[in-house]
C-alpha cells in the first residue's frame, strides 16, 4: 500500500498491480519491488508524436538542490544505488522515433555516477523500449561534503536530473 501510495503521490492516474517485493526481510541482498504500471496520459501528445519520459521513477522529481549556494555542509545519511529496468509498452501504430540514451554521469572520484541504455524490443504483438538506469551515491564511503565543495555537488545532482528527465519521441505510422 506505501508502494501505490507514493507511486499515487507523483503521479494521480496510476494504476499499480502485480506487486511484488524481494528480500525485504534480508540485509544482506538489495530490495526488489517489481510491479505492473498504467498511467493513462503519461506521453504528451503533439499531432503526430508523442513525448515520452522513460525514467519513470524520477518523473516529476525536481532536482535535489534549488539554490546555488549552501552556508552548511551536506551531509546523506548512507551509500546508496538505484538500478532501474523499465518496460514501456509502445502504442498500436507509433514506432521510435528518437530513441537516443541519456548522458552518463559520473565524478573523477568514483563518488556518484548514472548511467543508462535504451533498447527496443520489435515483435509485432508487443514492441518496446526498454529503458535501464543504474545509479550511485556515495562511493568510498563518502556522505560529508564541505559547503565550499556545494557547487560541484550541485553540478552532479543537476546533471543526474537532466539525464533522468530525458525524453524519447515516438511517432505515428
Amino acid at each position: 500500500e506505501n508502494l501505490k501510495a507514493e507511486i499515487k503521490e507523483r503521479i494521480a492516474s496510476a494504476e499499480v498491480s502485480n506487486i511484488n517485493i524481494e528480500n525485504l526481510d534480508d540485509i544482506s541482498k538489495p530490495v526488489v519491488h517489481q510491479f505492473d504500471i498504467r498511467v493513462p496520459n503519461y506521453a504528451q501528445k503533439t499531432g503526430k508524436r508523442l513525448f515520452v519520459q522513460p525514467g519513470f521513477f524520477e518523473y516529476g522529481e525536481r532536482s535535489l538542490f534549488a539554490s546555488a549556494e549552501r552556508k552548511y555542509d551536506v551531509y546523506f545519511r548512507f551509500p546508496w544505488s538505484e538500478k532501474d529496468d523499465i518496460e514501456i509498452e509502445l502504442p498500436k501504430g507509433f514506432e521510435l522515433d528518437n530513441a537516443d540514451t541519456p548522458a552518463a554521469t559520473a565524478d573523477r572520484q568514483g563518488i556518484g555516477s548514472a548511467a543508462y541504455s535504451i533498447k527496443h524490443r520489435t515483435e509485432a504483438a508487443s514492441a518496446a523500449l526498454l529503458y535501464e538506469r543504474k545509479f550511485h551515491f556515495g562511493g568510498g564511503n563518502i556522505v560529508l561534503f564541505p559547503s565550499q565543495s556545494f557547487p560541484a555537488l550541485k553540478n552532479m545532482f543537476d546533471a543526474f536530473h537532466k539525464s533522468d528527465s530525458h525524453t524519447i519521441t515516438l511517432r505515428q505510422k
